[in-house]
This record gives C-alpha cells, structure tokens and sequence, in this order.
C-alpha cells in the first residue's frame, strides 16, 4: 500500500507542478485529470486498506526520493 501510495503522490505532484508552470491548455487539462484520477486511486487505496496504515519501505523511499529531486530541479 504504501508503494502505491507513494507513487500516486509522485503523480499528483508532478501534475501539480506541470499546472503552476503552463499555460497549455491541453497541458492544464491532462495535468488536472492525472490529479483526479490519482486522486481517485489514492481514495480507492484507502478504502480498501481501512485498517491498514501506509510505511515507507525502501522500494517507496527509492521512488520518492529521485522524484524529489526532479520536482526541485524543475
């Protein structure tokens, strides 16, 4: 769960960035439906795990951490 977590969030922040940087408008409108639809799968993560608490492992550590990163570099 907490891979999963992690990698929606990386999504979601990637479109988040992609939004404050463009003017597109078809930039705009896929950036807004990758954050929905993450958005989504994170609820639907939750749902499904209710009782569940995400942690980070080192395979989620591993794919934030470069996404970190990218974000700043951008």
């Amino acid at each position: 769960m907490g891979i999963v977590t992690a990698a929606d969030q990386i999504d979601i922040n990637y479109a988040k960035l992609a939004m404050s940087k463009t003017r597109n408008k078809q930039i705009r409108d896929f950036a807004q439906q990758m954050i929905t639809d993450y958005s989504s799968v994170q609820h639907s993560v939750n749902d499904l795990a209710a009782n569940v608490t995400p942690a980070d492992t080192a395979t989620s550590d591993a794919l934030n951490l470069p996404a970190q990163v990218m974000v700043q570099k951008l």
